[in-house]
């Protein structure tokens, strides 16, 4: 008997290992997922016990062939880095099911680097493409995007339902809709429309750095990035159009309220965020940034766009003082870290740094020389910095600091075509901002900051 317990103890550890490349599951040594049948393996780990077990993805992830994917957990509880790579193939058709995403709700979890490429999800209560719910505070959506659609009866979020933890570097891309279901008038009785956001519908917990594009549409508590905010909000901005889905039915156009650019309702705080959407509703408690709540500081919403000239908070300016740098440095926005603008990316309005330009797809549709931000930014002790050449060159790339003294020249020569990467390693430096440059044919194309952090 003692000799078949030693036998069971000793390949339990190997079944595990067994569903998935490699790995061990600790933080030096994760777990590998290659393949979507390891990524569904993941539903093995729920609870809080997972909370300190380790995976990484080494592949992108096509769902496709599940069909109907069935949300992962209840309390799904773990720390996945995704790698960057692509989750595709997505579709989840649940619409009286509640917690429906990738994960059905997260407690103790760390997420961060996926990257969710089309699909879609729906769902009854508490949606989101990678989540219905993260209900704990210990838990974190990091460095996350989507362009996955969301439809919910109420609680629909573009990548989670309920936030009451941590998210930040996220963005969505995408059509976001808390759908009316059974309504009647005159009495006005109506089911679901509740809380659509396009980060999230419910934020208890905290979003930084983070924004939205795309449809949100709702009923009541509806905005870009938040539909009811209570939480803490801070750098992040919505572009994506609002509006109030009770427009589709002229009868009932004035039962909904609190829909905004940027967030239905505030009782929480948010700062230094803006957003420029349009706003369509004829309701009460509608606004160009806010449809209700006051505690917003350093906001602002475009008047033109938005179509919007109030707002329960937040300063309304037209577009061309949206899209310049002094209206926000005069707000006391970092430049140096966190925002950038210039007038070829996001349509000229402020940016966050760790976005990169997009618009260049291949070698051969370069038409501009171009500079982009470096990445990681901040960093220490080393980054990188790409370039685009429209055409053969004598190209410089050169690092400054602050006091306009050279550090040190990263390219000097003729190169070809293309998109270029050079390495920069400041490990004998100190702390601080820096200033690099893009020479092409002895002219300077473009200047750009970066922030060395140790």
């Amino acid at each position: 008997m003692r000799k078949m317990l030693m036998f069971v103890f000793v390949l339990f550890p190997a079944a595990l290992f067994c569903q998935f490349s490699g790995g061990t599951g600790t933080f030096e040594d994760p777990y590998q997922i290659a393949t979507p049948e390891q990524f569904n393996e993941l539903r093995n780990y729920d609870g809080e016990m997972y909370g300190e077990t380790f995976f990484i993805l080494t592949g992108d992830i096509d769902l496709s062939g599940f069909g109907n994917w069935t949300p992962i957990g209840n309390f799904f509880s773990a720390v996945i880095d995704g790698n960057n790579h692509k989750i595709t193939g997505l579709l989840i058709d649940r619409p009286n099911t509640d917690n429906i995403g990738i994960f059905g709700s997260i407690h103790i979890a760390k997420i961060s680097n996926f990257i969710i490429e089309g699909g879609s999800v729906s769902g009854q209560n508490f949606v989101g493409a990678i989540s219905g719910s993260m209900g704990s505070s210990a838990s974190s959506i990091t460095n996350c995007h989507s362009t996955c659609d969301v439809l919910a009866l109420n609680i629909a979020g573009g990548l989670v339902g309920n936030n009451a933890g941590t998210i930040s570097n996220s963005s969505v891309s995408a059509v976001v809709i808390s759908k009316i279901n059974v309504i009647s008038y005159p009495g006005q009785l109506h089911e679901g429309g509740e809380y659509a956001g396009g980060i999230t519908a419910i934020n208890s917990g905290n979003i930084s750095t983070s924004y939205s594009s795309g449809t949100v549409k709702g009923f009541n508590y509806t905005g870009g990035l938040i539909g009811n905010n209570s939480g803490s909000v801070s750098n992040s901005y919505s572009i994506s159009d609002v509006t109030d889905i009770s427009r589709e039915d002229a009868a009932f156009w004035d039962i909904g309220m609190y829909i905004g650019g940027f967030s239905g309702n505030n009782s929480g705080s948010i700062s230094k965020s803006y957003s420029a959407g349009t706003v369509t509703a004829a309701v009460t408690l509608v606004g160009g940034f806010t449809g209700s709540g006051s505690n917003s500081t350093n906001c602002f919403w475009d008047v033109n766009t938005s179509g919007r000239t109030t707002s329960s908070s937040g300063t309304g300016l037209t577009t061309a003082e949206m899209k310049t740098l002094t209206t926000f440095i005069g707000a006391g926005w970092d430049f140096a870290t966190v925002w950038d603008m210039e007038a070829l990316t996001n349509d000229g309005y402020p940016y966050l740094s760790w976005e990169s330009p997009s618009g260049i797809e291949s070698e051969t549709e370069i038409t501009d020389l171009t500079l982009f931000q470096n990445y990681p930014n901040p960093f220490n002790p080393a980054t990188t910095i790409s370039y685009a050449l429209p055409k053969a060159a004598q190209v410089e790339l050169n690092i400054f600091n602050m006091n306009g003294q050279l550090v040190q020249s990263l390219v000097n020569g003729r190169q070809e075509k293309g998109i270029h990467k050079a390495e920069f390693n400041a490990g004998g430096l100190t702390s601080g901002l820096y200033i690099y440059n893009l020479k092409a044919d002895g002219k300077v194309v473009q200047s750009r900051k970066m922030m060395l952090i140790k």
